[in-house]
């Protein structure tokens, strides 16, 4: 078992805490101890795991080990267990900022797997020394470190929590600006125009509204969910990703536009239409909206479930979970709407569309991003691409 503890220490005070946390691994380890200008990025693959300390520079990492990171081939930590720490001054981490919790997200973007939390050591001043306590606490948490280097890999099977948090937010901000910007446009265009009066005219409002659902919507949400995506399944290709969302995007809103334009094709009379069922008017309008949701959900999920499937056997599962989140986020829908008063102003029209838009996408990520952290952990192991990934001959 290879481990390298790596530090880099200006003072002498991240040294010291990287000593004591390598001090308590257990001996069967091979466990070197070096500062980070002693090895080059290529000496990072083939461990098994890995342990860095870097001091807390402007809130952030520190310069020299960004760059040194940004050197390290993509996927490049793949399979390595990684722990990370800092030093910094002792003040909420809002203050001071934390370089181990930044240093976290840089290597589980190069492939690596954290197993324990991110820890911060406190100095006295810039230059040490180290608070009272903290080299024993070190110590202490060594032994964690130690504890998690016993357990057996749990390889791709770990939740991986920053995939989860990306992809959440991913779909939150792109549903808040592509969906928003659709509703909005039709919104706008009605408020000016006027409703479609000519059979021409509702074709046209109706093709208009899947195409500013396809490319809005569609390819805005392909966009970040691909990037949020990639760190953790780079096999699966962007622009693929993003066509295939489109075109699902397109399916569901074509799916969607076509009761609507039918009835203003058919041109029913006001006083021949009869009122809604009492139920429609309460709960079970969102009931209603849930239905939708899980009739719409597989339709813009089939396509990507394609793309899954060269990646993981269990690709089918997303379809239902689709399902399931839009059947949770479509009622988010109705009941945002429901809140704009008639003949409103822009402006709160705007704010309520917009915040409708961003809790909705953020509930759709939150419920199918379960499913999706899971289809990624059991995605098909390939070592071939593994090894292609970090420069390793096939």
């Amino acid at each position: 078992m290879k481990v390298l503890v790596l530090y880099y220490s200006q003072f002498g005070n991240t040294e010291r805490i990287a000593r004591a946390v390598a001090a308590v691994l257990p001996e069967p380890a091979h466990v070197r101890v070096t500062s980070l200008s002693e090895v080059r990025p290529a000496d990072l693959v083939g461990l098994s795991w890995l342990i860095v300390g870097v001091p807390t520079h402007f809130r952030d990492v520190p310069r020299v080990v960004a760059k040194f990171l940004n050197r390290v081939p993509r996927h490049g930590l793949g399979g390595v267990r990684v722990a990370v720490f800092d030093t910094r001054y002792r003040m909420t981490r809002w203050l001071s900022g934390s370089a181990a919790h930044k240093l976290a997200r840089r290597v589980h973007r190069l492939g690596a797997a954290l197993l324990i939390p991110p820890e911060s050591f406190f100095v006295v001043d810039r230059e040490g020394p180290l608070a009272e306590g903290e080299v024993e606490r070190a110590t202490a948490w060594g032994r964690a470190v130690a504890a998690s280097l016993a357990r057996p890999t749990p390889g791709r099977t770990t939740f991986d929590r920053w995939l989860y948090l990306r992809w959440v937010w991913a779909n939150g901000w792109s549903e808040l600006v592509g969906l928003g910007a659709t509703v909005l446009l039709g919104w706008w265009i009605i408020h000016s125009m006027g409703a479609p009066s000519s059979a021409l005219a509702v074709v046209a409002t109706g093709f208009g509204a899947i195409g500013a659902g396809t490319a809005l919507e569609g390819v805005l949400v392909g966009y970040a969910q691909a990037r949020a995506l990639r760190p953790s399944l780079r096999a699966v290709s962007s622009g693929g990703w993003i066509v295939a969302t489109a075109l699902g995007a397109g399916a569901a809103w074509t799916l969607g536009m076509l009761p609507s334009t039918a009835m203003a094709l058919v041109r029913v009379p006001a006083e021949a239409v009869e009122s809604p069922p009492a139920w429609l008017e309460g709960p079970g309008q969102y009931l209603l909206a849930a239905g939708m949701g899980m009739v719409l959900g597989p339709v813009l999920a089939f396509p990507q479930a394609l793309v899954l499937r060269r990646h993981t056997r269990r690709w089918a599962a997303w379809i239902p979970a689709n399902a399931l989140a839009w059947a949770l986020g479509m009622p988010v829908v109705f009941a945002g709407v429901g809140l704009v008063p008639p003949g409103a102003g822009a402006v709160p029209v705007i704010v309520t569309v917009a915040a409708t838009c961003l809790v909705a996408g953020l509930v759709v990520g939150v419920a199918h991003g379960l499913v999706l952290v899971r289809l990624v952990a059991t995605a098909d192991a390939a070592p071939e691409i593994e090894r292609r990934a970090i420069g390793q001959p096939a």
